[in-house]
């Protein structure tokens, strides 16, 4: 991580020219603002201007914008966890400084994607992602646009303490100049204004529902509590209602404690060691779960194989991050090789070939997360080659041996958490070295699978990182790739508000538009199905489905989307007109009864507010009967219970949380709100000539649905 170190020369007099500057936060924002002062902290003319290397990162100067100005060239050597602040605090900033700008670029042909952190003097720290493209730009980064971290103050000039850059990935090389405090004069902003057309006799091809996959609560372990805890999770997410068809099941190996009780008894256990020469089984807990998932719920597994069992775990191999399983190789790999023979018979044998052939094999959990889920094999300080060639022997001896028990069973890999290099080095691997169990070059690769935490435009980053194997090998295109766990956004309480619906629907039009002719739609499986409560929101580790609150269940915003989505028709609708950018937009599908379309409206910057709608003006024609108009919203004023929650239930700053039974009468209203029914249709909006012309305010954060069906005989 690259910290910087401040010193100070003001520019005021000669305030930075900033043009219609184009912000290139991943997360889509751009922020209205006219700079009128500038505070340079640092330009490298004479040297790295209090840049100081931290971990694996190599700082030096360079020709910079120009041939006789110098710029700082930053090398992430390695990816590091060293989260120290190195650097002096900022005694004083520019006064009414409310912005940071700098002038940015990557190495290389494709840009490079890393997050910017302004860490605070009280503690705690900002946070935003900057876009570095192959050519130099200049970039201003509004104080308001930086998520809040742990951060113990507000934002402004003189509580900056320091500065991070810390990238996706490692081996990667950024260069900067001239960073500097900014005074932005804000602009009033401008109601956005989008309109399209939507013609329902042209279609663009197949809608499946590819969003329909749950990445299900506990993965990390099957005590002996799971199998109930699992139901029960599965039963109160109303998988009809919400159209789920695939689920991802993992822990198959784990043993040790449940993470949600400690106290619980700590085995599975698939695996309990040998005796009299003989391996010792229990597929009791992994029938429990697959009886359920397969055969009452009727429900496609990702299954994901991790992780090490304690009696075939190496000595000193510690649990993984979240407290079961092992992260290691085995003891014996003709141990490990006969587990994985025997679990795949054994589940053939009770489900029956053809259907287990239509399952994804996925082999460990996020092993570029070195110290959560995986380990350093040499003892190396930082992550390395090694790390990676310990998977791969790993992948090997699994995929080698589930495809002796049926060549017809799918695995795959990585389960990325998002660092490219241990895909590119796991993908090079699977192509051109030699097997660890063959001996010859090349090990099955069925699909890719990643996993991803955020905006859209981070979605598409990563999955433009494993689109980019893929095309340096003809063998592998078409071979699908799968979002194993996904979020739209990093933790806490704005996955329960009307936000993470948006930023949903914002990704699912992505994996629409990222799709390559021929190959499949990028399945998704949302994390989380009924964790979060009101009482102990905002959570980071909570994604539900719904808000608990004691025994009760209320749904959240994404599981009203959800519900909505499932009423999308199967075929793909062509939508002209404007939008803007990846912020207002629209997607469009019909089937024989109903054209359905969803209008989002998306401000990642902004994501605990509402207000601001845009304004879409639309057009669907050709509705060939089709005259019943239905509009539903999910928005801070409607199916966000998270907003409600937090400003009515919400107890005093400082005040302790607990578990507490609500009132009757709060959860009534609860359930009210929650309650997914049609908003009132504006007076002017009717069917004309197989038309419908109308104008919409979709808020910030917001989506509206529009129906239009025919009626009921």
């Amino acid at each position: 991580m690259a910290v910087l170190h401040v010193s100070r020369r003001r520019r005021c007099s000669v305030p930075l020219r900033l043009p219609g500057v184009t912000l290139a936060f991943v997360c889509g924002m751009l922020i209205g603002g006219h700079p009128c002062g500038a505070e340079v902290l640092c330009d490298f003319e004479h040297g790295l201007d209090g840049w100081r290397e931290t971990g694996d990162i190599k700082l030096t100067t360079v020709p910079g914008r120009a041939p006789e100005a110098r710029a700082l060239q930053v090398d992430f050597v390695n990816d590091s966890d060293n989260w120290r602040l190195a650097g002096k605090a900022v005694k004083e900033g520019l006064a009414g400084a409310n912005g940071l700008s700098f002038w940015i670029r990557g190495a290389g042909a494709r840009p490079v994607t890393a997050e910017l952190y302004l860490t605070v003097k009280a503690g705690g720290q900002y946070r935003t992602v900057v876009l570095a493209t192959p050519h130099w730009r200049q970039l201003t980064v509004p104080f308001s646009a930086m998520r809040r971290w742990g951060a113990k103050s507000e934002l402004d000039a003189a509580t900056v303490s320091g500065i991070f850059l810390r990238p996706f990935g490692f081996r990667q090389r950024i260069f900067l100049d001239d960073v500097a405090f900014e005074v932005m004069r804000p602009v009033p902003p401008k109601p956005p204004e989008v309109s399209f057309s939507i013609d329902a006799g042209r279609t663009d091809g197949k809608l499946p529902e590819f969003w329909a996959g749950f990445n299900q609560i506990d993965w990390g372990s099957l005590t002996r509590d799971y199998p109930r805890f699992f139901r029960d999770q599965i039963r109160g997410s109303g998988i009809r209602d919400l159209g789920i068809r695939h689920i991802r099941v993992g822990g198959f190996f784990s043993d040790g404690n449940a993470p949600w009780d400690r106290n619980k008894p700590p085995f599975v256990a698939v695996y309990r060691g040998h005796e009299d020469a003989k391996p010792l089984y229990d597929f009791n807990q992994v029938n429990q779960v697959m009886d359920y998932v397969v055969t009452e719920r009727k429900l496609t597994p990702l299954v994901n194989l991790g992780f090490m069992p304690d009696a075939l775990a190496r000595p000193g191999a510690k649990n993984i991050g979240y407290g079961a399983g092992k992260r290691s190789l085995p003891t014996d790999w003709k141990i490990w090789d006969a587990l994985i023979r025997d679990t795949a018979r054994h589940l053939i044998e009770r489900y029956g070939a053809d259907e287990v052939r239509k399952w994804k094999f996925e082999v460990w959990n996020e092993p570029d997360l070195f110290h959560i889920f995986w380990f350093r094999k040499d003892g190396a300080p930082t992550y390395n080659d090694s790390d990676v060639a310990a998977y791969c022997e790993l992948y090997d001896h699994t995929a080698e041996a589930l495809k002796s028990v049926d060549p017809g069973l799918k695995v795959g890999g990585a389960a990325t958490a998002g660092y490219r290099d241990f895909m590119d080095l796991w993908v090079r691997h699977c192509m051109e070295e030699t097997n660890h169990v063959t001996g010859k070059v090349g090990s099955p690769v069925d699909f890719f699978s990643f996993h991803v935490y955020g905006p859209a435009n981070l979605f598409a980053h990563k999955w433009r990182c494993v689109d980019a194997c893929r095309e340096r090998y003809p063998a592998l295109k078409g071979v699908p790739v799968i979002a194993s766990e996904y979020g739209p956004g990093d933790r806490g309480g704005d996955l329960f508000r009307s936000y993470a619906a948006a930023e949903f629907l914002r990704t699912v039009h992505l994996v629409q538009e990222l799709r390559g002719k021929g190959d499949e739609y990028t399945p998704i499986y949302y994390h989380g199905i009924t964790v979060g409560g009101f009482a102990v929101a905002p959570d980071r580790w909570s994604f539900g489905m719904y808000l608990t609150q004691g025994t009760q269940l209320y749904p959240s915003s994404i599981n009203s989307a959800y519900r909505l989505m499932k009423r999308w028709g199967d075929q793909r609708l062509v939508v002209e007109g404007s939008r803007l950018g990846d912020r207002v937009a629209a997607i469009a599908s019909k089937n024989e009864r109903r054209v359905a379309v969803a209008i989002y409206h998306v401000d990642a910057a902004r994501r605990d507010q509402g207000g601001n709608p845009a304004v879409v003006k639309f057009a669907l024609k050709n509705l060939e009967g089709r005259s019943k108009v239905l509009l539903y919203r999910i928005d801070h004023q409607h199916h966000d219970l998270y907003s409600f929650w937090d400003k009515t239930l919400k107890r005093p700053e400082g005040e302790k949380r607990q578990w507490e039974p609500l009132s009757d009468g709060l959860a009534e209203r609860l359930r009210t709100r929650g309650k997914l029914a049609p908003s009132p249709v504006p007076a002017d909006w009717a069917v004309r000539n197989d038309t419908l012309k109308g104008t919409l305010e979709v808020p910030t954060n917001g989506v509206a649905f529009v129906f239009v069906e025919k009626p009921q005989p």
